[in-house]
């Protein structure tokens, strides 16, 4: 066996590169996507209660809604937030209402999108 890997070595050095580089990005995003899911499917990351800390993001994966739904919804542009998650503490300040506010127009997208999905 290690006979072989020599002579695949010494014979096509591109080849094994590319393949090991290859076989290293796909276990990166493999390991990324399987962290993903169980971190979602845990029950106890799923319809948590809103809060400032949360990102619009979370709260759209949190609550199984698609983030074009919430993004919408809350007139947000995703070029608002510069390339970063913005809270939604930060959100609200921004917008100049309080933090209740912004969680309760956020509910309401929730609630339309889900009665607009189970109708």
């Amino acid at each position: 066996m290690i006979r072989a890997l020599k002579r695949l070595w010494a014979q096509n050095k591109l080849l094994v590169i590319a393949f090991l580089i290859s076989a290293s990005v796909m276990v990166f995003f493999g390991a990324q996507t399987t962290a993903r899911w169980i971190y979602w499917n845990d029950p106890a990351h799923q319809n948590q209660t809103i809060e400032g800390w949360m990102t619009l993001g979370y709260v759209a994966n949190s609550w199984q809604v698609p983030r074009p739904v919430i993004l919408e919804g809350m007139h947000v542009q995703r070029a608002d937030f510069n390339g970063h998650p913005q809270s939604l503490a930060d959100l609200a300040h921004a917008r100049g209402v309080e933090l209740d506010v912004l969680i309760a127009q956020i509910t309401d997208v929730i609630e339309t999108h889900r009665s607009r999905v189970h109708d």
